[in-house]
């Protein structure tokens, strides 16, 4: 159990989120608008989050998800753990619990008392699910929740829309002072950027620069 209880909460779904953006969730989640690609047993997306296991982002992730609930949307294939898990690994962050989303996850989940791989025993979940549905169920500004987003562009979910609401909807959730990390999840990022009013996330400071299709780049969520 995390020590933030119930949240992330994957159960119960906000009843009105889907109006409230004003998307259709059915459509979403289609058979032919939610693809993923796989190669090699593993996750596209897993390419991309090797990008943050390097010295220069060591000290930016030990202290921006140190005790945080990390949600890995789109983290791929879980049969040996997935890329961003062996980042948190390698770089030794202190998660509270670290949560894969993925449609082709087998799902399975350690406490922090079975994790015999990570020396500071984070609570790990692999879930099988839809990203943009798995987001709707976790309450809104949820306390000590960040997100990783790697290589989910609109080669692996085409359609403008999608991309829309899963910026709005990790807009929702994430409070203020938490961050996301990306690396080519620019149809779903350029949305932040191209309305700084209507959503509150943030290049954090040293990444105002990074290309968000070539670079990681580290986003912070600012009180409104």
């Amino acid at each position: 159990m995390s020590k933030y209880g119930s949240t992330p909460n994957l159960n119960t779904a906000p009843t009105n989120a889907g109006e409230h953006w004003g998307y259709n969730t059915e459509a979403l989640f289609s058979n032919s608008n939610v693809r993923f690609v796989h190669f090699e047993n593993k996750g596209f997306g897993d390419d991309y989050a090797q990008y943050w296991d390097e010295p220069e982002y060591s000290d930016i992730l030990q202290k921006t998800l140190a005790g945080k609930v990390l949600v890995d949307l789109g983290g791929g294939d879980d049969r040996e753990g997935t890329s961003m898990l062996r980042v948190i690994q390698n770089q030794r962050v202190a998660l509270d619990w670290y949560i894969n989303i993925d449609k082709h996850a087998r799902g399975w989940s350690f406490g922090k008392e079975a994790d015999e791989k990570t020396p500071e025993k984070i609570a790990i979940s692999s879930i099988r699910g839809d990203l943009l549905e798995s987001v709707m169920r976790i309450e809104g500004n949820a306390p000590g929740v960040a997100f990783a987003l790697n290589g989910v562009d609109r080669f692996l979910i085409p359609g403008k829309a999608f991309h829309e609401a899963l910026a709005c909807e990790i807009d929702r959730v994430v409070s203020p002072g938490n961050v996301v990390l990306t690396k080519g999840s620019e149809d779903t990022t350029d949305e932040w950027e191209s309305d700084s009013y209507r959503f509150g996330m943030r290049r954090a400071p040293g990444f105002e620069n990074a290309s968000s299709m070539f670079s990681p780049v580290l986003w912070i969520k600012e009180a409104k």
